[in-house]
């Protein structure tokens, strides 16, 4: 994935925005936003109204500075020093980039890669001209070649020094695109009148309740089993379920220098789901960060108010009024505690508190690469005790 960051920084060195000002800004054209250009099918757009300063306070929290460091994500450091030599104290970029608001947007490929398009609102973009003949110099070692596509320009950057890297840049009004992949600029090109994102009711319901942060992330879980398939395998027999229950994410992104903290919304689809059964059930309390490791990868929480009632919330939603499915469940469940001579109510679920957590912890034995630890929070540790001592 280097060189879809590598775009990125390379977009803010040469500064296009000036160029495509004053290529696109000579007459008013159609007002557009970052978004209502983008295609429906995209898997993820990480959002900013503010490029500088989203930069600016990502780039000094020790996460960053640890990631930079780090071996698996060494070329960030290379990316660091280019961004900030490009945004610190640099009176063009402020000019092209104060308050514009850019979005990166990743979209499936092919069935083994994806790529981004990042998308550039220029508006009020006339003042940038003021500054083309100092951005223009800094296209020195790249051939720039003018394509046509619908009518529209496309400009082809190839690098003098390694030819194989090409960047695509147009402009819808507005709007400045960038992407290494060409056929993505002509997708968003043929449906441009689409404006998909802006009318989408769980997207706009989401983005109305969001809090405007500095950074603003959404997934379309439509694409969860293409985009998973990508990392693990069977991952789109084992999403698919997860893609049907659920619609659209979006999360304000903070951060403080040790945390990185998403807060915000997830829309579900009207099917009976897990999901379902969660909004239904009031929230208990977290407590898995008293007592979990600080080395656990991943920790996934699962809070509520009653354990009882949502189980059998839970149960509603699976079973529906599928009475005979409910009764055959009811058997499986006679069995088991016959077999085991236990009873589950009694044994287990009673004793349960406001919280199950599930956490990935780091493996030291090579051949368990999977080590997982499971927490169930009790007010009640005698009973807790009693219970698993005579499952066990």
């Amino acid at each position: 994935m280097t060189k879809k960051i590598i775009a990125f920084a390379i977009l803010i060195l040469l500064g296009l925005g000036a160029w495509f000002g004053y290529q696109y800004f000579e007459k008013k054209g159609i007002e557009r936003s970052v978004l209502s250009v983008l295609p429906e099918d995209a898997v993820y757009i990480l959002k900013t109204n503010n490029l500088t300063d989203a930069w600016k306070e990502t780039s000094e929290t020790n996460i960053w500075q640890h990631l930079i460091k780090t071996k698996d994500f060494e070329y960030l450091e290379a990316i660091d020093t280019l961004l900030n030599k490009t945004l610190d104290n640099n009176q063009t970029a402020e000019i092209i980039f104060e308050n514009r608001p850019v979005a990166m947007t990743a979209y499936m490929i092919s069935q083994k890669d994806y790529d981004f398009v990042y998308t550039i609102d220029l508006h009020q973009a006339k003042i940038v001209k003021k500054a083309l003949k100092q951005l223009l110099k800094t296209l020195n070692g790249y051939k720039v070649k003018s394509l046509k596509y619908q009518k529209q320009s496309v400009y082809k950057l190839t690098d003098l020094e390694k030819p194989n890297t090409k960047i695509f840049v147009a402009a819808l009004d507005n709007i400045l695109m960038v992407s290494f992949n060409y056929s993505l600029l002509q997708k968003i090109i043929d449906q441009r009148h689409q404006t998909h994102w802006l009318q989408q009711p769980a997207f706009t319901k989401i983005n109305h309740k969001l809090n405007g942060g500095l950074i603003q992330f959404f997934f379309n879980y439509k694409q969860l089993p293409a985009f998973a398939d990508l990392y693990f395998e069977n991952a789109q027999t084992n999403t698919s379920e997860i893609a049907r229950q659920l619609l659209l994410s979006g999360f304000d992104i903070n951060h403080d220098d040790e945390r990185i903290i998403m807060d915000g919304w997830t829309l579900t689809d009207s099917i009976p789901s897990y999901f379902n059964a969660l909004l239904d059930v009031k929230p208990g309390r977290w407590s898995f960060d008293q007592v979990m490791s600080d080395q656990a990868a991943i920790v996934t929480s699962v809070g509520f108010k009653n354990f009882n009632i949502f189980y059998q919330s839970l149960s509603d939603q699976y079973f529906g009024d599928d009475v005979q499915k409910k009764n055959a469940y009811r058997e499986q469940i006679k069995k088991l505690e016959n077999y085991f001579s236990i009873n589950l109510q009694q044994n287990l679920f009673d004793w349960i508190g406001q919280e199950i957590s599930l956490a990935k912890i780091q493996s030291y034995q090579p051949n368990r690469p999977q080590d997982l630890v499971l927490l169930i929070q009790t007010e009640d540790i005698e009973a807790a005790q009693k219970g698993l001592d005579f499952i066990s």
